[in-house]
């Protein structure tokens, strides 16, 4: 007897992107996003994935948590190669008074070793504090945002 019985088989266009998390990893994940019409085709339970007729695991969509855009992870990928570091110019400590003022500056370098052009996600965390003594101000420089 079969284990599975394939019931529907969908091809979609997906937009695919990088999401780099420069803090927790150090490698870059391809997905494949998925909007609108896409979304509504899609059954609430596991979707097999493929990527160029390649079997590259299992995935679930859980509609409960949908927004308007879902991303099923595909890969790891090492042709997107990046980098975070502490800028020394902006990483200062002060003590005045009873306070202790410590600045932090960041730089994160992102390269595509790949000859294709490729659409790419930062996302990086930013320390919030549960105590009332510590502050944490977020000083931008215009290229990013915050969500």
């Amino acid at each position: 007897t079969p284990v599975s019985v394939e019931i529907d088989r969908l091809k979609i266009q997906p937009f695919y992107r990088y999401v780099l998390i420069p803090s927790k990893s150090k490698t870059a994940l391809l997905t494949a996003g998925m909007t609108g019409s896409m979304l509504y085709a899609l059954k609430n339970n596991t979707l097999a994935v493929y990527l160029d007729g390649n079997y590259l695991g299992k995935s679930t969509i859980d509609y409960k948590n949908l927004s308007d855009t879902i991303d099923v992870p595909i890969t790891i990928d090492q042709k997107i190669i990046f980098k975070k570091e502490a800028l020394v110019e902006y990483t200062t400590q002060k003590l005045i008074g009873t306070t202790v003022k410590q600045d932090m500056g960041f730089t994160i370098q992102v390269k595509n070793t790949s000859a294709k052009a490729v659409r790419i996600q930062v996302l990086e965390s930013i320390p919030i504090s549960a105590s009332a003594q510590v502050e944490v101000d977020v000083v931008q420089d215009g290229l990013m945002s915050i969500d």
